[in-house]
This record gives structure tokens, sequence and C-alpha cells, in this order.
């Protein structure tokens, strides 16, 4: 009977480590995943502005090449192109 008890109470002792470990392995996670979310929006955040200072860039880039740069003026010539294509396709939706 005492190594029943004995059993039971081990038993009943490694439950409660168990469950400890998994209440602290909760913890752990629910605070890295605010960690990730976190670290999902920064990179969203830096993504967008990547995107914005592209933008500019090419921008700048044409500005300068109509202001007289030979530089870059084929990139010019394409991306001037491609505009026209856009108004075009524009236009022809408005006149449907």
């Amino acid at each position: 009977m005492q190594e029943l008890d004995n059993l039971v109470k081990s038993l009943e002792k490694n439950i409660r480590i168990s469950l400890e470990k998994i209440t602290n392995l909760q913890k752990l996670n629910f605070e890295l995943e605010s960690e990730l979310n976190l670290l999902k929006k920064k990179d969203l955040e830096k993504s967008n502005l990547i995107d914005l200072c592209e933008e500019k860039y090419k921008s700048l880039k044409i500005a300068n090449t109509i202001l007289g740069s030979d530089n870059g003026t084929k990139d010019t010539k394409l991306e001037i192109n491609s505009l026209i294509r856009e108004i075009d396709y524009c236009i022809s939706q408005l006149t449907e």
C-alpha cells in the first residue's frame, strides 16, 4: 500500500511539473507570437518605404533625363511610352 501511495505522489508531482512547463511554454509562445507580429509589421513598413524610395528614384532619374542628362534616356523613353499606353487604355475604357 505504501508503494502505491508513493507511486501516486510521484505521479502527482510529475503532473504538476508538466503543467507548470506547459504554462511556461504557453506564455513563451504568446510572447514569441507577439514579437513575430511586431517584426512582421516593421518589415511591411520598411518594405513600403523601400518601394516608395524606388519610385522616387525612378521619378528623379526620369526628371534628370528630361532636364538634359544623357544617362538613362532609353529608360525615360520606355517609361513615357508605358505611360502613354496606360493613358490610351484608360481613354478606351472610358469611351466604351
